[in-house]
């Protein structure tokens, strides 16, 4: 049991990461001379600085047209709600509709394979590619049963979250 619930939280801290990344445009900023309460500075994936003024974002940008790339970040915030409901099913040991909500929120639907088809930059269609299988591989696995299986295919999709996160921007 001690286990599985440092799996939930890790899974939660993942989602906490990926939330902020998905909405960080939406996250006010200090103005000036605000934020000097002396926290530590330390560099954040994408180049941002915890208490500080921003750096460099180093990340690949997508450059997608405008309408495309708001697509695609409304896409993200469903699948990131997808995996609140599935962490929610899990608490609830209803893996049933975990299952069900993995293979219809992340899972490779003829949809998101159109969509992923349709994307400008070879790695990005790569990793969300990756990303739809591993979500209908979670559902697979949800269905088992089985927790420890479930949390380790949970941890493979946020993962891929992850690493795309840190390689591109919009």
């Amino acid at each position: 049991m001690t286990r599985t619930m440092l799996c939930l939280f890790g899974a939660i801290a993942v989602i906490f990461t990926a939330y902020v990344t998905v909405y960080a445009d939406e996250i006010p900023r200090p103005g000036p001379g605000v934020g000097q309460s002396g926290h530590m500075m330390h560099k954040m994936s994408g180049g941002a600085k915890h208490g500080g003024k921003m750096a460099e974002d180093t990340r690949t940008p997508l450059n997608m047209p405008p309408m495309m790339a708001e697509h695609q970040l409304a896409n993200m915030r469903e699948h990131l709600k997808g995996v609140e409901a599935i962490v929610g099913h899990l608490g609830s040991g209803n893996f049933e509709m975990a299952s069900k909500t993995a293979h219809e929120k992340l899972g490779l639907t003829p949809m998101m394979r159109q969509m992923c088809d349709n994307m400008p930059n070879e790695t990005f269609r790569a990793m969300a590619l990756e990303f739809h299988k591993n979500g209908d591989t979670l559902g697979d696995v949800l269905a088992t049963k089985d927790t420890v299986r479930s949390l380790k295919a949970l941890d493979d999709v946020l993962a891929t979250c992850t690493a795309c996160h840190d390689m591109f921007r919009q």
